[in-house]
């Protein structure tokens, strides 16, 4: 029982940490980032396929660029909304919404598709954290860019980390509550 505690739990925190260092060390081109995210989920959970894990990493992958390229362009067309709304306004919702909401949304739904795990209150529960984490996050950092005129920290190393660790909750949440009813 401790080998398999002790393996999902490292998968779990393993996933976040191995995302941080691949954006943080590496200088990779934002266009590279969903494989990364792609790659470490995928190798991570290879046992946790719903087909051949070669099949459901190719999945993984495709899936998340097509939701990294929605989200990208979403964000650029909630731009076009300054015309109505403000710049200033139109900037908020377009930083909020495309990155950490619509894109979540769609990865969620991406590896929902990819891997075996239930459909459960904690799967919700666990996915609107993350987006509420993620917004908010989003919010301090733009105030703070705004307020005061600079900004140090990495939205997309934050974005992957809470989503990896969101992922990798939901994928292991039989492991982590296996005398629990988690499927109400």
């Amino acid at each position: 029982m401790k080998k398999s505690l002790s393996n999902f739990v490292v998968r779990i925190l393993l996933a976040p940490l191995l995302c941080s260092i691949g954006l943080y060390f590496f200088n990779l081109d934002l266009f590279l980032y969903p494989l990364v995210f792609g790659i470490v989920i995928g190798i991570l959970n290879f046992d946790k396929y719903k087909t051949k894990p070669l099949i459901g990493l190719l999945y993984g992958l495709v899936g998340g660029y097509l939701a990294f390229f929605l989200s990208y362009f979403s964000f650029f067309l909630l731009l076009h909304l300054k015309t109505t709304i403000g710049e200033d306004k139109a900037n908020l919702i377009a930083i909020i919404t495309a990155p950490n909401l619509l894109a979540p949304m769609l990865v969620f739904s991406v590896y929902w598709f990819v891997f075996k795990f239930k459909k459960s209150k904690f799967t919700f529960l666990i996915m609107a954290l993350s987006i509420i984490v993620l917004m908010l996050s989003c919010i301090t950092i733009y105030l703070n860019i705004n307020l005061l005129g600079r900004n140090s920290i990495n939205t997309n190393l934050i974005w992957q980390v809470i989503m990896a660790l969101a992922i990798q909750l939901i994928i292991y949440q039989k492991e982590m509550f296996p005398k629990h009813k988690i499927n109400s």
